[in-house]
């Protein structure tokens, strides 16, 4: 995994126990998906993580696909 870019903040865990710091994020129709982007911009500044996403039709109507590109600096499937 590349080193975080931004340590985390006070109570947060300092470290992923991920072996090769890929992480997926799936989003369905929740109200929840919206916070999508900030979670993919926290895993890689903090830990490092290469982040995916994929988004359901229900999810692609709450967030931008083309925001959760952005975040994860990659396609959104």
């Amino acid at each position: 995994m590349p080193p975080p870019t931004v340590p985390p903040p006070p109570g947060v865990p300092a470290e992923l126990p991920l072996r090769r710091g890929h992480v997926l994020l799936v989003g369905t129709g929740s109200i929840s998906v919206t916070m999508l982007p900030t979670w993919a911009i926290a895993l890689r500044t903090w830990y490092g993580c290469e982040v995916r996403a994929c988004l359901t039709y229900s999810a692609s109507r709450l967030v931008n696909p083309d925001a959760l590109a952005v975040a994860t600096h990659g396609p959104v499937y």
